[in-house]
């Protein structure tokens, strides 16, 4: 039983850290594009699936709603899209297409499979995006 644990374990750990390659894989935004086209000031929550189809939309302040699908203690978890969690469960964090966002989060660890609301700060640096949480919660 401990070592089924240990080895699900380093598996979702593994996941966390497939997620952080993938979202931060997007190619770079041309130096001439200008000011994000997306909306600066937002009145509603956006998915998973649109943060990671257009992360240069996003850029800033940000609430995005999803399913924690994976959690790596003390340094955050991955969010998937909870439409998509809906239809395959956990099991959607193996497919190559699926939406996610690596969190980054110090606080206290969402349940996995619990849907919640992240509040937080979504930038652009030199190796690609990065989502710093700044409140998680249930949504």
């Amino acid at each position: 039983m401990v070592k089924n644990r240990l080895v699900l374990g380093a598996a979702l750990g593994a996941l966390c850290l497939l997620a952080l390659g993938l979202l931060s894989s997007t190619g770079p935004r041309p130096a001439d594009a200008g000011p994000s086209s997306g909306p600066t000031l937002r009145s509603r929550n956006v998915t998973v699936k649109a943060v990671a189809a257009k992360p240069n939309d996003f850029l800033g302040q940000v609430t995005i709603v999803g399913v924690v699908g994976a959690v790596t203690r003390g340094q955050g978890f991955v969010l998937i899209d909870s439409r998509e969690f809906r239809e395959c469960g956990l099991s959607c964090l193996t497919e190559r297409g699926t939406p996610r966002i690596p969190v980054r989060w110090s606080g206290p660890p969402p349940k996995v499979a619990a849907e919640v609301l992240v509040d937080g700060l979504l930038t652009k640096g030199a190796s690609g995006f990065e989502f710093q949480a700044q409140k998680v919660g249930p949504k």
